[in-house]
C-alpha cells in the first residue's frame, strides 16, 4: 500500500511516499519561503523518485495541526483534494506526534515543541511503549514555564525536548527546569518524520481506523488548538455587540 504524506505545518515542511515497511521517497524544505508554491512540486517529486504515478497512490496522510495557520490549510486543502479527486481515504495526524516519532530510540519521555508566540508553546508528552508511540499528557497550548512546572509535578525520568522551535524557548527550559533530567534532541531529531505518518496510515487504512473515506473529507479540518487572532477579535467584537 503506498500512502502519500504531507507536513506543512511548520516552516520544515516535508513530503513522502510510503508503505508499511519502507519510505519509497522523501523531501524535506527547511525555508521561510511559501509553502503554496512548493507542496505540489514537492508532491511531484516524492511519487517521480518512487517509481510511481500518481494513480499507484493509495491512500493521504496529512499533519492536522497544530502549528502554522496558513501551512495547515496549505496541506490540508491540498491533501483533501487530493483524497476528493483520486477517492482515496484521507488520514490526519498530530503535527507533534509527527515531532515525537523522530526521537524514536529515546526511551523516556519526549516533548515536541512549536512556539505558539507570547511565551507559549504547542506541546504534548509522548512515549514510546512496545513499538507504539503513546499520547501521555494531551497536545496542548500552554506558557513555556506552565509547562515546565507540569512536567516537574508528574514526571519522573529524562524528558527529550524536540522540534525547530525549541531553540526559541532553549534559555528559558534551562533557566525554569529544576528538578527534571532533561536533554535536547540534536539536529536530525527536530526534523519532523513525515514518513511515520504513512507507515502508521497505512495499517491503520488496513483496520479502517481514524480514516476519512472520499465522500467525508469535507469533514476533515485542522486542528488548530485556537482561534486564528483576527478570529478571535472578531468573535470578542460580536460579543461585545451582543451584550
Amino acid at each position: 500500500m503506498n500512502i502519500l504524506s504531507i507536513d506543512t505545518s511548520t516552516q520544515v515542511m516535508g513530503v513522502a511516499v510510503t508503505t508499511e515497511e519502507q519510505t519509497c521517497a522523501l523531501a524535506l524544505s527547511n525555508s521561510k519561503k511559501n509553502h503554496a508554491s512548493r507542496c505540489v512540486p514537492m508532491i511531484q517529486q516524492v511519487i517521480q523518485d518512487g517509481n510511481l504515478q500518481i494513480t499507484d497512490i493509495n491512500g493521504i496522510a496529512v499533519a492536522q495541526g497544530p502549528g502554522s495557520y496558513t501551512g495547515l490549510r496549505i496541506g490540508i486543502v491540498t491533501a483533501k483534494t487530493l483524497a476528493w479527486t483520486l477517492q482515496l481515504p484521507l488520514l490526519g495526524f498530530s503535527s507533534l506526534e509527527i515531532m515525537a516519532a523522530r526521537a524514536g530510540a529515546f526511551s523516556g519521555w519526549i516533548s515536541p515543541c512549536i512556539d505558539a508566540r507570547r511565551g507559549q508553546i504547542y506541546t504534548g508528552l509522548y512515549q514510546w511503549q512496545d513499538g507504539q508511540l503513546v499520547s501521555i499528557i494531551p497536545d496542548q497550548i500552554i506558557p513555556i514555564q506552565r509547562w515546565i512546572a507540569l512536567l516537574e509535578a508528574q514526571v519522573e525520568g529524562p524528558i527529550l525536548f524536540v522540534g525547530d522551535d525549541v531553540r526559541i524557548h532553549r534559555q528559558t527550559m534551562i533557566e525554569t527546569i529544576s528538578s527534571l533530567t532533561f536533554q535536547f534532541g540534536f539536529a536530525e531529531q527536530h526534523v519532523p518524520d513525515v514518513a511515520y505518518m504513512g507507515r502508521i496510515a497505512a495499517l491503520r487504512i488496513a483496520k479502517d481506523q481514524l480514516v476519512y473515506q472520499a465522500a467525508e473529507v469535507e469533514q476533515f479540518q485542522p486542528f488548530y488548538l485556537r482561534m486564528a487572532e483576527a478570529e478571535a477579535k472578531l468573535l470578542a467584537k460580536q460579543q461585545g455587540a451582543n451584550a
